[in-house]
Formats: structure tokens, C-alpha cells, sequence
């Protein structure tokens, strides 16, 4: 025991070297994401001792066959019959990640078949499954011996994998298709497959397997069967899948309210601020987007997942998705396969406890058709078209009917009736303030010219008019006589602009804002007063052209909504040739830690007056050493500056040993949600007063007048605030570090005599690069690169620990031999720490 016996005692040491500019290995993890659950009794003077070391290698016993009696596996490359054609490039894969290494690939001018013996032990009911290639047009029949040929059926898919060697998005993946139920009689017989893609007949076929209990597939993996793939000196993290049995040390579920929305919609508080249930009790959200829905998984395995999130923390999910129908439809179609997709979301997670998000459109992403009579885009997308384009919008609205008002089959209620939808995203990553907006060619560039003027038209009283406001300054498209003014491109609302030229720019920001927050009005009016859709309405949540200049444009168009967002990652230096979507051997990366990059945490957001805000996409995107501290960050600065829900992107299948770019299970993130999750949403961390409280007028945005804070990392309060409005009484830029010193507050349509600061010099020391919360209970020094939390029911800390080894706390003394770690002690029954009896 220590000597001081009202401290908690923790002490970290591991072996483990991190080599920052190391080629990928699957198995780096950078020092120690620590959970544990602890007994540590209750009452003053009452310690706990607990040291942690490295744990010995575990046995781990390789491709055992399955315990299980009744489950028949079959290795796709041990047919007895074959007259499958194996072509080079085809069977370019990486084996190891195919059962026996290997796989039956065709690839030629005429159909393929194998053949395969199997030995039923028992007549029976056989849940049938095979792990084949499913993309590329597919196609593949099967008779089980009878002579019968039945077409596979390749929609019911899950655990999709590339798995091409060199890494390319081609048709070299990999798939479990869910076959259903079938009937087999005991004894020895054959099953036959054919191949007959319209593709050079291609086809593959990895495993098959004949299960009587329920199979849960794990890519390669036979049940009860561990890769134990590890680096020397590492372990391979892979834990068995959840049961789900009552007596788990660690289970979140019971913060969930079951079903989701039980008590009635989310809405938003009386300042209108932050969220409450519909009992009107505060509520916060630990969220994450997810695909677990994709491939029509049913509702029960979609419930399981939702489960395994709540288990860990989560109340939220994110739907991030398309309902623009596939080209060659008719555009007033909506999207059937994803509107299931939607429904079968909404209703698994509502049985697990987890409200919905749901974003259904992303025009930059959206494939476009000429026969769709939308006006037509150059760029082959839509980016920028649904703000103003009215066949678009029409159809969007169609769309929308369809989601909102049709019977969702699996719960039986339309979803405009379910409080299990929380929240709606207009749309996704699109703006006429992007740099993608400058797509906008053509027949569209044509009707947005002529929007514009008649919108000039109603300003000035003519173009004519326009024009001398504009002390004549021209734009080589402007076409008065046929109703058009031209637009200049986008770079050029970020140069300083005088006279003339200046005062027809602050026109058109202020035309291309108008118009986003005319098309956000415009369908927060048809849900709520035509379709009878109660839920809360979120914009956008994008960036523009330049955040200095043009940001609070944007975001002012978000408020014809309820709730803000704005999509923010903390990202490395990855160099690779996919490196926008995989993550593969050879590939070379700079990791960052936010903890010294301070202006780059994903929780700095300047907040609208009266709204809640939400980071609708965000996580430490791997490769990074350092994603250990990210779920202690993000609780810390959520809860600090009332940021009201962020979403990591994305929260899959659980914990994956996987080179996905965008997946966070993984111990370093998903493994540190429970004690995170568990201090945002029980508000152990205090929300503190605003630090910054800024007004702006509208014209002073239009204008591009400097703000006296954004969130663009490279902004310097010291150069970019040379045109502060004359009203403000704050004559030079705030320092950035404000983000984490408490919330920064901005009104649009204020007065900006308003604006005002706290004492930040007493919050901020550059010189020894220290932040401290407004509320006393966290602190950072981004010099060092240690963060630490102090409050009676969570106390934390996470960072680079060689200059500061050991951190004492008001409860805990954390004595670190890690060069980096991340450590957090939180009360599981509520009480401070100096009381509590269950410690994790």
C-alpha cells in the first residue's frame, strides 16, 4: 500500500518502443490504453495499489479445428473436381487473409465449376454460408447433389474485405453471403458451384460452411480460432465476441434508455443550447457512424451491434449514406436499398437503447444522369446543385416523403413518428462555399447567374443599380440584357479587395449564403408542417474556401436550423498509394499527437448562440501513434465547452484487426470509449462560462471583415484581424488556445460592441505552454504534450510522460515508466472517487 493512504496508486511501465517513421506493422500500438475495473472499497483512507506490467505471451493455438460438432467447414481450394481456371492477376491476394491460405479462383472464356464432399453427421437444418468474391457483377449457382441448379444469393452480405495484394479497389474482395436455411440428409455428399459472371466468367470461393446453431463469421477465422498475428515482444489483441451474459465487470447499457426514445423525441433545452429527452432530463451523446446495416444484415445482428456500442458507451449512431437513386432510374425514385438500409438501422439500434442520425444525401458523391432533366453539372456530380437547383430539390423532397412517411416494415411506425430518429442532416460535406463549387459549370453555372441577379434586382431595384454600388466594377459574364450577372470564382473572397470590386463580392457572399439558408428553411418548413416530422434539423457540416474569411457565412446558413455541425478530423502525414481509403504494407507516415498540436483538436468550434452543435464526423485517423488520447480529449474539451455530440468515424464491427483507413476498433479508441464515454454523458467534467463571446453583424460577414477568432489552426490573431469591424471593443485578435480554455460563443446579427473575453492571460501562459480550463478542472501543456483531468469523479491523464513521470492528482498519483500513455480513473457508481466503491 502506499504510505499516503487516501490516494489511488497507479503504476504504468511497458517495453514497448515506438519508432515514429517506421513502416506500417499491424501491430504497433503505442504505449498503454488502460482500463480496468476495480474493487477498491468506499470511504477515506482506503487505498488501492495496482501496477501494471507486461503480460507474459499468451498460448495462442493456430487454425484448431472448430469444437463444435454440429459446424462443417470447407476450405474453397480443396474441391475433388475442378475445371476452375486460375489467372495470375486474379489470384494476386493476400492469402493470409483467406481460410488455408488460399482460395478456388476462375478466370476465363467459358463457366467454371468445383465440387466439394461433404459429410453431414446428422439430418438436419443447416444454416448455409460461403465466403465468395461479390463484387463485379457476380454470378454463381450451387446444387447440393440433387442436380438442382439454385442461383447464390449475393444480398446478403457482410464482412466485405480487399483483398487484392497490391491494394487497388478492383474485384479482387472477398465476402460472407448468407445463404439462408437448407435441409440436408445425414451421410457423405457432393455440392457443386458454377461460375458464369459476364466478366470473363470470373468467380472465387474462399470457404463454405453448414452450420445447425447460428454462425457468426469472422473473415477467415473458423469459431474459437485466433490468427496470433504480433510483432516480436507484442500480443495479438483478439477478443472473443460478446455474449452479452449478465455479471460483465463492465457494461454501459444500463445508461441507455430501452427502446431509444421511450420517453419521446430529442429536443433541445430552453436556451436551446443542448439536447434533453422527452421527459425534458439533459442528455448527452457518445456517437459514432456506423455500417453495420449495409448488406441487408438483419435487424436481430443490427441490435446485437448496437449492443456491443452501448456496452462501451454509445447512445448515438450516424446513418451516412445516399437516397439519389442509381442512374438509368427515374430521379423522383427514392433509393430503395438504402431507405432499408435506414429502417433496418433505426430499428435495431432502437432496441438497443441508440438513438439515429440520419444523413442521407452527399452531392460531390452523387452520381449524376442527363435524363434526370436536372440542369446539368460539368463535373459529372451534384455537388452544389440542391441549393438551388429546382428539379433537384423536387426530387430530394420526394425522396424525403418516402423516408419520413412510409411505414418503416421492421417496427411498423413511419419514422416521422419515431423518437428513435433523433436527429436529421439535410445533407453532407457540400457547400457553395467549397472549393467542389466551383464544378458548377454550364446550364447550372447559367440558372445560379440568373437567381443571382434577380436576387441583385430585388437588393439594388436593378442591375443597373448593382452596378454603380458596385462603382462599376464588371464581371466578363455579366449579361444584364438576359438576366445574368456573373460570379467571381472563389479565391478571390480570400484577397484583401477595395472599392467597387469589394462591395460586389460582399454581394455575392451574401447572395450564396441567403440562398443555402433559404434552402435549409425551405425543408425544415416541409418536414415540419407538410410531412409531420418532429425531429431536430441539422444543416451541414462542412468548411469553405477559406474558414478566415468565409466560415461564419457558412455557418450563419446553418442556423435556419436547430442544431450546428461541422465535420472535423485530426489527421498525420500518410504516404501511400491508398492512402485516402487503406492503410498497407510500405506505406509511410509522420504521426501527431493533438496534445502538442493544440490548434488542431477537433473539439475547437466556435458555437452559435442558441443552438447545439455537433462534430457529425471526426477521430484520430490512423496511422498514428498517439489515438490513445483521443476519447480522453474529446470528453475533456465536450464537456468543458458544451460541444454537444461528437462521432467517430466509424465505429464498425466491434474490434478489428484491420488496415481500414477510417476505423476506430481498435484498443486505442473503441477499447478507451467506456471510461470516457462514461464522464461526458454523466457530466463528471463541468461545462465552463464562455471565455470569448463574439457578435457579428451580417454585413460585417458579408464584408469579410476580420472575426476575432476562427478555427482554422493556421490563423494568427496577430495578422489576420487587420480588419476587425470598427465597432468591436476587442482591437486585436484572440489567441486560439481560447478553444481550450472554455467555451468561445459567437451571435450572428449581434452588435460587436458586444463582444467580450475572460481574463485569458490567466488561463493561458504561452510562454510555458500551459492551458488551463476556465473551470480549474483540466489542464494541458502543449510544450510537453500532457494532458490532465482533475475532477472528484474522473481524474486523468494522457501524453508524453519522460519529462513529468509522475502526476499527482487529488485523488490519484499516477506514477508513468511509459514514454507515452493514456490513463483515465472514473467512479462507476456516481460518488467522488475519495468515496467510491467501483473504480474503472
Amino acid at each position: 500500500m502506499h504510505p499516503d493512504l487516501n490516494f489511488i496508486r497507479i503504476i504504468l511501465e511497458s517495453r514497448q518502443t515506438i519508432r515514429p517513421h517506421d513502416p506500417l506493422s499491424p501491430s504497433l500500438v503505442p504505449g498503454i490504453a488502460l482500463s480496468l475495473a476495480l474493487l477498491v472499497g468506499g470511504g477515506a483512507g482506503l487505498a488501492a495499489e495496482i501496477e501494471v506490467t507486461p503480460a507474459p505471451m499468451p498460448e495462442v493455438r493456430m487454425r484448431e479445428k472448430s469444437e463444435k460438432a454440429d459446424l462443417i467447414w470447407i476450405d474453397g481450394q480443396n474441391p475433388v473436381k475442378s475445371t476452375a481456371i486460375h489467372s495470375d492477376w486474379y489470384n494476386s491476394v493476400r492469402k493470409e487473409e483467406l481460410s488455408g491460405g488460399g482460395w478456388l479462383s476462375h478466370f476465363g472464356e467459358e463457366p467454371g465449376e468445383a465440387s466439394y464432399q461433404i459429410d453431414i453427421p446428422s439430418a438436419g437444418s443447416y444454416h448455409f454460408w460461403i465466403r465468395a468474391n461479390p463484387v463485379a457483377r457476380p454470378e454463381m449457382s450451387f446444387h447440393p447433389g440433387d442436380g438442382k441448379w439454385r442461383p447464390v444469393d449475393f444480398s446478403k452480405e457482410s464482412q466485405r474485405l480487399n483483398i487484392a495484394a497490391d491494394g487497388k479497389a478492383d474485384m479482387r474482395f472477398v465476402a460472407w453471403l448468407d445463404q439462408g436455411k437448407m435441409e440436408l440428409p445425414e451421410g457423405k455428399q457432393t455440392v457443386s458451384f458454377r461460375m458464369t459472371s459476364a466478366n470473363n466468367n470470373h468467380g472465387a470461393i474462399d470457404a463454405i460452411v453448414f452450420s445447425k446453431s447460428p454462425f457468426t463469421p469472422n473473415h477467415a477465422l473458423r469459431p474459437g480460432e485466433k490468427t496470433g498475428r504480433a510483432d516480436a515482444g507484442k500480443w495479438a489483441f483478439e477478443p472473443e465476441p460478446d455474449t452479452f451474459e449478465d455479471g460483465a465487470l463492465l457494461d454501459l447499457r444500463y445508461l441507455n434508455e430501452i427502446p431509444a426514445g421511450k420517453s419521446g423525441f430529442i429536443r433541445t433545452s430552453d436556451d436551446g443550447e443542448s439536447f434533453v429527452d422527452g421527459n425534458g432530463k439533459p442528455i448527452r451523446f457518445w456517437s459514432g457512424t456506423t455500417y453495420v446495416a449495409r448488406d441487408k444484415t438483419p435487424v436481430d445482428e443490427i441490435e446485437r451491434w448496437g449492443m456491443f456500442y452501448a456496452k462501451r458507451g454509445v447512445n448515438m449512431v450516424r446513418y451516412h449514406g445516399d437516397l439519389v437513386p442509381r442512374t438509368g432510374s427515374d430521379l423522383s425514385k427514392v433509393n430503395e436499398e438504402s431507405l432499408d438500409e435506414i429502417w433496418r438501422l433505426v430499428a435495431g439500434m432502437k432496441k438497443a437503447g441508440i438513438y439515429t442520425t440520419v444523413s442521407p444525401y452527399w452531392g460531390s458523391h452523387a452520381s449524376y444522369d442527363k435524363k434526370w432533366g436536372v440542369s446539368n453539372p460539368e463535373s459529372k456530380n451534384m455537388a452544389g446543385l440542391l441549393f438551388f437547383e429546382p428539379n433537384l430539390q423536387k426530387a430530394y423532397k420526394s425522396w424525403l416523403r418516402e423516408l419520413f412517411t412510409r411505414k418503416n416494415p421492421y417496427t411498423g411506425i413511419s419514422l416521422k413518428d419515431d423518437p428513435a430518429l433523433a436527429l436529421f442532416q439535410i445533407q453532407n460535406e457540400d457547400s457553395l462555399l467549397f472549393w467542389t463549387a466551383q464544378g458548377i459549370k454550364g446550364e447550372a453555372l447559367t440558372l445560379l447567374r440568373k437567381q443571382y441577379a434577380e436576387w441583385l434586382t430585388k437588393k439594388h431595384g436593378s442591375l443597373e443599380k448593382a452596378l454603380a454600388a458596385w462603382d462599376g466594377s464588371k464581371h466578363e459574364h455579366d449579361d444584364f440584357a438576359a438576366g445574368e450577372a456573373g460570379m467571381f470564382e472563389l479565391w478571390n473572397f480570400a484577397k484583401e479587395q477595395k472599392g467597387g470590386l469589394r462591395n460586389r463580392l460582399s454581394d455575392q457572399l451574401q447572395f450564396l449564403a441567403e440562398t443555402m439558408h433559404q434552402f435549409n428553411t425551405m425543408i425544415s418548413t416541409f418536414l415540419r408542417d407538410e410531412l409531420g416530422a418532429p425531429q431536430l434539423i441539422n444543416a451541414g457540416n462542412w468548411k469553405t474556401a477559406d474558414d478566415v474569411k468565409l466560415l461564419d457565412a457558412e455557418r450563419w446558413s446553418y442556423t435556419a436550423n436547430e442544431v450546428i455541425g461541422s465535420n472535423k478530423y485530426f489527421g498525420v502525414n500518410h504516404i501511400g498509394e491508398q492512402s485516402g481509403y487503406a492503410i498497407l504494407k510500405g506505406d509511410f507516415y509522420q504521426p501527431r499527437s493533438a496534445l502538442t498540436n493544440p490548434r488542431s483538436m477537433p473539439t475547437n468550434a466556435k458555437q452559435p448562440v442558441g443552438h447545439p452543435l455537433i462534430i457529425p464526423e471526426s477521430q484520430w485517423v490512423p496511422p498514428n501513434l498517439y489515438q490513445a488520447e483521443g476519447a480522453l480529449a474529446v470528453a475533456a474539451y465536450q464537456s468543458l465547452t458544451g460541444v454537444d455530440s461528437f462521432y467517430w468515424f466509424t465505429i464498425g464491427r466491434g474490434f478489428l484487426n484491420s488496415f481500414e483507413k477510417w476505423d476506430t476498433g481498435t484498443p486505442v479508441q473503441m477499447g478507451m470509449f467506456p471510461a470516457a464515454a462514461l464522464m461526458f454523458r454523466n457530466g463528471y467534467i463541468r461545462e465552463g462560462e464562455p471565455v470569448v463571446h463574439e457578435e457579428r453583424a451580417l454585413q460585417n460577414i458579408w464584408d469579410r471583415s476580420s472575426s476575432i477568432l476562427v478555427e482554422q489552426p493556421g490563423f494568427d490573431p496577430n495578422r489576420d484581424t487587420g480588419d476587425l469591424p470598427a465597432e468591436s471593443k476587442i482591437k486585436t485578435g484572440v489567441d486560439p488556445l481560447a478553444f481550450l480554455a472554455g467555451p468561445v460563443k459567437v451571435r450572428y446579427g449581434g452588435d460587436p460592441a458586444n463582444s467580450r473575453t475572460a481574463d485569458l492571460a490567466s488561463l493561458i501562459d504561452n510562454e510555458r505552454g500551459i492551458v488551463r480550463s476556465i473551470t480549474g478542472e483540466i489542464e494541458l501543456n502543449h510544450h510537453k504534450g500532457v494532458l490532465t483531468v482533475d475532477t472528484p469523479r474522473a481524474q486523468a491523464a494522457a501524453g508524453f510522460f519522460k519529462e513529468s513521470p509522475s502526476i499527482r492528482l487529488k485523488d490519484v498519483i499516477l506514477e508513468i515508466r511509459n514514454d507515452y500513455v493514456a490513463v483515465q480513473v472514473v467512479s462507476l457508481d456516481g460518488k467522488a472517487l475519495a468515496q467510491s466503491g467501483n473504480i474503472l
